[in-house]
């Protein structure tokens, strides 16, 4: 009776070892169902990690493996240490094979576009997949063959980037500070402006500067050639503008006079506008290579015939059409625009704008028109070109006797490629380049 006992076992044992992974896990087994990371998977045990390498010698994070005796699936997690340092994955290439020269490769690497399961456009993510691979579509795999217990080669790619420059809150505006001379030169006090409202000092050179000068105005920012325009403005008007260009980068360069006093100005399509103060005569400057004023020509008048002229207040430029706040003389204060050649005047809204008056107005390099008054309350605020409705943001600091845009924030990064691996520097592909790859076995039951 024991004999046929143990006959009867090892009958079962050798039958159940003979068919193999399918069969035994029809049998006996049910997939496992594991938590990582917050991340439900459908395995025939833990899935397998392998580490995350960036740099060959960083490790950034780690990549799972698992199948459930149909699919092969993959799966990119970063660490801790990574995620705080802004490290996010932004593209994932991975494929599988059942030998290493199955990989795709080109003289021993293997570019990334050609490994067939991934995803090229990611936001930008601390976890990325599963990428799930059909036994059938494994490289190397033939119709009828048995995977269980076949040790496949991975290689598993990614993209990682880390943000030093994230324009969470871009500087849209540049400004001179309302600071006035008590001699033959004064510093140049040139401030950044945020969106918040947040101000910080970017350059204080001497320049000289006009016995009557009220203060440094006329602001305008060239964005193609990184030059911040200002003039030297005198008292009322009364008098021409010595104009300066500062590189925002420690060099400050005298440009030429104007033929009129300039408090408002702005650059455009390569050319610097302004409203010459108390007249009523839009002009244009051109400039030379180095900066330098090659021209300043009248463009219009704006009430031809009409006795009347505007005291500045500020202007600028957005789709061809000019926004200036001005007093008319006579008349009162006024937001306005205009065509760019100086016809159809139209009074937008009448009255202050915002506090006390003297408002200083630029178009942000976001788009937005933004405000200050040169008089208190010292506070930035937005402005509706559609009716001149306004809307604070935040108090500011100092007072800023004029506005310009700002260059363009445009993030800045820094790129690794990251490969898995079975460890640091193991299992490297044949080529000249740095890739690695990683070997698992399709898990028995």
């Amino acid at each position: 009776m024991k004999k046929l006992i143990y006959l009867i076992v090892f009958a079962l044992i050798l039958g159940l070892v003979l068919t193999g992974c399918s069969l035994l896990s029809n049998i006996s087994q049910v997939p496992a169902t594991t938590d990582q990371s917050g991340v439900t998977y459908l395995t025939k045990g833990d899935p397998t990690s392998f580490p995350l390498y960036a740099g060959q010698r960083d490790l950034v994070g780690k990549v799972l493996v698992w199948d459930d005796g149909e699919e092969l699936c993959v799966r990119y997690e970063l660490n801790e240490d990574a995620l705080e340092e802004g490290w996010l994955i932004y593209e994932t290439h991975v494929d599988a094979a059942t030998t290493l020269g199955g990989i795709p490769q080109k003289n021993g690497n293997p570019p990334p576009g050609k490994l067939r399961y991934g995803d090229d456009e990611l936001p930008g993510v601390a976890v990325a997949g599963p990428y799930c691979i059909p036994f059938e579509d494994i490289i190397g795999f033939n119709e009828g063959d048995d995977l269980c217990g076949v040790e496949l080669v991975i290689a598993a790619h990614a993209v990682i980037k880390h943000y030093t420059v994230t324009c969470d809150d871009p500087v849209v505006l540049l400004a001179t500070e309302n600071n006035h001379p008590t001699d033959i030169e004064m510093e140049a006090r040139i401030w950044s402006i945020t969106q918040s409202g947040t101000a910080n000092m970017v350059s204080n050179i001497i320049a000289q500067v006009q016995p009557n000068t009220d203060n440094f105005n006329g602001n305008a920012y060239d964005d193609v050639n990184n030059r911040f325009y200002f003039s030297d403005y005198p008292n009322l008007g009364n008098g021409i503008s010595p104009l300066y260009f500062n590189d925002l980068q420690g060099t400050q360069t005298y440009a030429g006079d104007l033929t009129g006093a300039a408090s408002g100005g702005t650059f455009y399509n390569g050319a610097y506008y302004y409203i010459a103060e108390r007249t009523d005569n839009l002009r244009v400057v051109t400039f030379g290579m180095s900066g330098e004023v090659l021209s300043d020509n009248w463009l219009a008048d704006i009430f031809p015939g009409i006795a009347k002229v505007l005291a500045f207040g500020d202007i600028d430029i957005q789709d061809d059409v000019i926004y200036g706040s001005a007093t008319e003389l006579p008349g009162g204060v006024v937001f306005f625009s205009m065509n760019l050649d100086g016809t159809e005047y139209q009074v937008i809204a009448t009255g202050t704008l915002y506090g006390a008056g003297g408002t200083q107005i630029a178009f942000g390099s976001d788009g937005v028109l933004y405000g200050v008054n040169a008089r208190t309350p010292f506070e930035l605020f937005s402005i509706d070109t559609a009716n001149g409705d306004t809307m604070f943001i935040a108090k500011l600091t100092n007072a800023f006797s004029d506005l310009a845009s700002g260059p363009v924030c445009v993030p800045q990064y820094e790129t690794e490629t990251a490969w898995g691996a079975e460890d640091e520097g193991l299992q490297p592909f044949p080529g000249k380049n740095w890739a690695t790859y990683f070997s698992y076995t399709v898990q028995p039951t």
